[in-house]
């Protein structure tokens, strides 16, 4: 009994730290930040790609998966509205969860935060790969849905060709990509080789001033997947 009522009050306490579960709060709040909240309506495939590379600290992989959690907040998941995937890259591209594994916006957030941090390199394209992979049918990805793709990252791939056939692979595939490069060390010639598009990437100087950039980033990720805009669920 004691075992569980301490699991209870870890999850409960992580889901506090987000601020962001409850769609009846009319705002988001991160440090000093106030996110208006808002949903987005859409048939949509979205898969993040986070970096997981020794690059990054454990207190910043942390920090960056607070800000994967927190984008989705503003997405109205469902079996047949918006399905969320997770992949991290570090020497190897891992599966978190599938497009059709959880449909409980808080049980994504949840498996978001929980992942562990892997270390290692940056193989960025063998994360690429995996979300492609999720995309297919097998992945839960559906036929008439948009797909999306969302990287987050804090520097250069290990294998910066091989990473531009992959992305190249989904650009071909209709996927768009959006890039979220953090800290001084993201290339923005990467990025843009990811993305194809300035208005997708998305840059911030720290792990901390990422949070800075959640409003644009939830409504560029919206506009991607050709979202609309509605009133919360009460």
């Amino acid at each position: 009994m004691r075992r569980n009522s301490a699991i209870l009050f870890t999850v409960l306490a992580i889901l506090h730290s987000l601020g962001t579960l409850g769609r009846t709060q009319s705002s988001a709040t991160h440090g000093d930040l106030s996110i208006p909240m808002y949903s987005c309506r859409a048939e949509a495939d979205v898969v993040f790609v986070i970096d997981s590379s020794t690059s990054i600290s454990p207190d910043n992989f942390r920090k960056m998966l607070t800000v994967a959690a927190t984008i989705t907040s503003s997405l109205r998941i469902g079996r047949d509205g918006i399905r969320v995937a997770m992949v991290m890259f570090s020497d190897e591209g891992k599966t978190v969860f599938n497009l059709n594994s959880y449909y409980d916006p808080t049980l994504i957030r949840l498996a978001m935060i929980s992942s562990k941090y892997l270390g290692g390199n940056t193989y960025l394209d063998r994360g690429l790969t995996a979300a492609y992979n999720l995309l297919s049918p097998i992945g839960g990805g559906r036929l008439k849905a948009i797909k999306t793709v969302l990287v987050m990252t804090d520097g250069r791939s290990s294998n910066p060709e091989r990473t531009y056939q992959v992305a190249e692979l989904l650009h071909k595939n209709n996927v768009k990509v959006i890039g979220v490069g953090i800290g001084p060390d993201a290339s923005d010639e990467e990025l843009m080789k990811l993305t194809r598009d300035c208005t997708l990437i998305f840059k911030a100087t720290s792990f901390d001033a990422a949070h800075s950039s959640l409003s644009s980033l939830m409504l560029k990720t919206c506009e991607v997947i050709k979202g609309i805009q509605v009133p919360e669920e009460p």
